[in-house]
């Protein structure tokens, strides 16, 4: 959908709408109101769109709004936080975790993973940029990753391979090579100009013992730095405020920088 403000500039929002729920943005990962011309939105013409954009749809019903992690286009999105008032808001903090491309350096993994790398190194561990016929054997590790923490992965396989063919600069299917099995793999999504975004990565148990992501990680930065990437975000690590400890230090050892991802639930 698109909103006029009255200075007549415009907005783009995407949203799912049901019954009981408006959901910005829809399915997907994050999102809000983006003005068309890319410049920053002063607070008090956001209030005016928003306001535009409620009169629209009767509010009995629930508006869930994800944002993005605070270091995505802060001119932009900081200012629609700014209407989000705690009267009228339930406001969920979780934790987003990402690499700094530029000053990311192999001395800012821990000492325990600059230790498992040197291992996969040594191991004969081969990094290899993946094409759609790789999808088959790296979703294969990745469904069993996931299987065996009692979930299921969010994609299929034939979407992922849709991805790929569709938006063949957008996303991009990295694995590591060792005895002729998939060790780990990748998926990652390039979000916005500069800003590279690790949507699954998983290990095989096989090689667990080599730690195979450490090595995965750093060839990801490497690539990001030849891409001219500027963020490699690793995700979120918790759920719905809750941290995942485990998660968020594996991805702290690794070196990432800590921002929040808000949430923010409205009832008229």
């Amino acid at each position: 959908m698109e909103v006029l403000s009255s200075a007549g500039r415009q907005f783009v929002v995407n949203f799912q709408i049901s019954d009981q729920q408006i959901l910005i943005p829809g399915r997907a990962t994050f999102g809000g109101f983006f003005p068309k011309d890319g410049m920053a939105i002063p607070l008090s013409s956001f209030d005016e769109i928003f306001e535009k954009f409620k009169s629209d749809f009767v509010f009995e019903r629930q508006l869930i709004w994800k944002f993005p992690p605070d270091y995505f286009y802060p001119e932009v999105f900081k200012s629609q936080r700014g209407i989000c008032h705690p009267s009228a808001y339930k406001e969920v903090l979780d934790y987003n975790q990402h690499i700094g491309v530029a000053t990311w350096g192999f001395e800012m993994l821990s000492k325990g993973n600059r230790k498992k790398y040197k291992q996969a190194a040594g191991a004969g561990t081969s990094y290899m940029a993946g094409t759609v016929e790789d999808i088959s054997k790296c979703f294969k590790v990745l469904s069993e990753n996931r299987a065996a923490i009692g979930v299921q992965v969010s994609m299929s396989e034939i979407e992922m391979k849709e991805g790929l063919l569709k938006f063949p600069d957008a996303y991009r299917i990295h694995f590591l090579e060792l005895e002729g099995e998939v060790a780990a793999m990748c998926l990652t999504v390039d979000i916005a100009p500069r800003i590279r975004y690790v949507l699954y990565w998983a290990d095989n148990v096989k090689f667990r013992n080599l730690s195979p992501t450490v090595f995965l990680f750093v060839n990801l930065v490497e690539l990001s730095k030849a891409n001219r990437i500027e963020i490699l975000d690793l995700g979120i690590s918790s759920l719905q405020g809750t941290l995942n400890e485990g998660l968020f230090r594996f991805k702290q050892n690794l070196g990432s920088i800590e921002t929040f991802k808000r949430t923010h639930m409205y009832w008229h």
